[in-house]
């Protein structure tokens, strides 16, 4: 939350790309469990999995935190709010999650070509994919071109797979 502040505050968009299931509900959850004072939007199939949730808030840990976190977004559904959201200084929450298509492809060329902005890593980023080019190498691919980007990025450890220790611990319990 302290990096989505500090780039709202200096007048910036904070790009985080999210898996539409589960991800991008987390982080606006988040964001609203630390009183997250500025703008949040979030697009793409997340809308369609926040629907289902709703019908379904008996399976959520919180359930008054994602309704009162879903209730505050700002919801895209268009190109004319798109564009005005990316103007404006606010957290937008975007599948996919490795930028490797919907909603936030066209984000993700928009904010990271100004100083400003920042992009918020919160998934795995497979190899070969976009977001993990744009992790390593600092480059977005705009009209099949590379383009250094000028925004900053930061990788967050939001993972919800065990790793290797984990699971053999796991198996050594069974």
């Amino acid at each position: 939350v302290g990096y989505a502040k500090e780039v709202v505050e200096r007048g910036g968009v904070l790009l985080i790309p999210a898996f539409s299931v589960g991800r991008s509900q987390e982080i606006a959850c988040v964001l609203k469990s630390h009183k997250f004072p500025y703008t949040v939007a979030m697009d793409g199939m997340a809308l369609k999995t926040n629907e289902i949730f709703m019908r379904h808030q008996e399976d959520l840990a919180n359930p008054k935190l994602f309704r009162d976190a879903i209730a505050g977004v700002e919801i895209m559904t268009n190109w004319n709010q798109r564009r005005r959201i990316v103007e404006t200084p606010s957290v937008i929450i975007a599948p996919a999650g490795m930028l490797s298509g919907g909603s936030s492809v066209f984000y993700n060329k928009m904010v990271t070509s100004k100083t400003k902005n920042g992009v918020a890593l919160v998934s795995f980023q497979a190899p070969g994919t976009p977001g993990r080019t744009l992790m390593e190498k600092k480059v977005v691919i705009v009209n099949g071109k590379p383009r250094k980007i000028k925004s900053e990025v930061r990788k967050f450890d939001f993972s919800s797979h065990s790793g290797k220790k984990e699971l053999f611990e796991m198996f050594s319990k069974i």
